[in-house]
């Protein structure tokens, strides 16, 4: 079985997978994601998880001093676009307002 360019690697694994031990694609699907679930759980507390076979990750303290510089300057530019904004336009930079403080509320506990 040959990846085609339009799917993404994990429903890729899946159906490899799949053909390859002949277990049912969902049952695949629930362990993939429960590895990659608790290989994100153990970033959050870890700075780095090595996964076998695929790699090391690691926490780029770097980029996240960047990123979260860059989300709080988007909050402080939507905030102020949203004095003179109409309402259909208030939605949309609420809508980006709430993204950069949710991304800012899951990257702080890793920058300690």
């Amino acid at each position: 079985m040959e990846k085609s360019s339009s799917i993404y690697i994990k429903n890729y694994l899946i159906r490899k997978l799949a053909v390859d031990t002949m277990v049912p694609e969902k049952i695949i699907d629930e362990v993939i994601t429960h590895q990659f679930s608790a290989a994100l759980d153990a970033m959050s507390i870890n700075k780095s998880v090595e996964i076998s076979g695929f790699g090391k990750f690691m926490f780029n303290e770097k980029k996240a001093v960047r990123m979260m510089a860059k989300w709080k300057g988007q909050i402080e530019y939507y905030e102020n676009m949203l004095v003179d904004a109409t309402e259909q336009k208030r939605k949309t930079l609420e809508a980006k307002i709430n993204t950069a403080k949710n991304n800012v509320k899951a990257l702080s506990p890793k920058m300690d």
